[in-house]
């Protein structure tokens, strides 16, 4: 490499130039697209795998039992969702996460796996709560056990959820529905099919209340790491590293023919073209890889976030990414130059 540099100093010090800059937007891309990745797995981590919102408008006013008849099922979890919580010790009002019926593990970033939520027990947010001062919590009324708390600082989605049953709400708001004539419903399983479950709790309202409406529609939080890759930054990113393959490809077509007469030196003395193209394709290759181990090293002194990520998995996938950019890099940029070796005769060298 170093004979590279020494022979060769314009041309090899362009190259690493074009390859530096490209590598350091190139790398920034990555980077955004990793931790978007890590969010987005972080945030989906304790996503039910079948998850649908329902909503149910009464035409009658109904019982809190007649909600219970309607929600009756074997299958699946069923949330009531956006009513109001008021605790008395954080002096603030929530919307908690009431279980109406819970047939599944909850699904829940908690301390401990809770496998079911008893009677006066709540869960509650650490960002809301701090569980060496609070054992319990006030509603009104009733006192609720702090049973366990959800990690909200690895786990920013869960902030500020409080999760109850719904018998102890209805205990405390027991003539809430007559209130309401619309509420939303999640029903969420890993194990079961939720639309059947709706479909039944749908029958299950008709033959209570005819003239009830109800539909829902369904929750689709699958999110992947190719989401990301469109991004404003990374679609630079990318038009820079082209940009710079483009640089490079003028770049070495001169090298080419700066070294005209070394390369019908070689061919004189023996040298075939398939032994001259891969003199010129490890050069190319090391003068890039030198070009992107200084980016990275750039990366890691100015953008610390760099080595938060770099897992052994994000390692290998940014090594093997890396490694593929590099040898894309020599191929194309030796496209043109091909075809001009190719074309040199031994016989140049002396002419030259």
């Amino acid at each position: 490499m170093l004979k590279v540099l020494k022979r060769y100093k314009t041309v090899s010090i362009l190259i690493l130039l074009c390859f530096f800059s490209a590598f350091i937007a190139f790398n920034n891309g990555l980077l955004n697209i990793l931790k978007a990745n890590e969010i987005i797995k972080l945030n989906n981590e304790y996503k039910y795998i079948n998850s649908i919102d329902v909503k149910i408008k009464f035409a009658d006013i109904l019982s809190i039992n007649d909600l219970k008849d309607i929600t009756k099922t074997d299958k699946c979890n069923i949330y009531l969702k956006n009513f109001p919580i008021y605790f008395k010790e954080i002096d603030n009002m929530y919307i908690p996460q009431i279980i109406l019926v819970q047939n599944e593990e909850l699904s829940l970033p908690t301390s401990n796996n809770i496998k079911k939520l008893n009677k006066n027990e709540i869960i509650v947010p650490s960002n809301c709560v701090d569980m060496g001062k609070e054992k319990t919590l006030t509603f009104q009324n009733s006192t609720l056990i702090i049973k366990d708390s959800i990690r909200c600082e690895k786990y920013p989605a869960f902030s500020s959820l409080f999760v109850i049953n719904a018998d102890d709400y209805f205990n405390v708001n027991k003539d809430i529905l007559k209130t309401s004539n619309e509420i939303s419903l999640e029903i969420v399983s890993n194990k079961y099919d939720v639309e059947e479950c709706f479909f039944k709790i749908k029958k299950n309202l008709k033959s209570t209340s005819k003239n009830s409406l109800i539909s829902y529609r369904k929750i689709n939080d699958s999110k992947n790491i190719f989401n990301n890759v469109l991004s404003q930054s990374n679609v630079i990113a990318i038009g820079l590293f082209f940009f710079a393959l483009l640089n490079t490809i003028i770049i070495s077509y001169y090298w080419i023919a700066v070294r005209k007469r070394e390369i019908a030196i070689r061919k004189s003395f023996g040298f075939t073209n398939y032994q001259i193209l891969k003199i010129i394709f490890k050069e190319l290759f090391q003068l890039i890889l030198l070009s992107t181990l200084c980016s990275l090293i750039v990366q890691v002194f100015f953008n610390l976030d760099f080595l938060s990520i770099l897992d052994i998995p994000n390692v290998l996938l940014l090594s093997f990414i890396l490694f593929v950019c590099i040898i894309l890099s020599v191929v194309i940029s030796m496209i043109i130059p091909i075809k001009y070796i190719l074309s040199i005769e031994p016989a140049q060298g002396v002419n030259l």
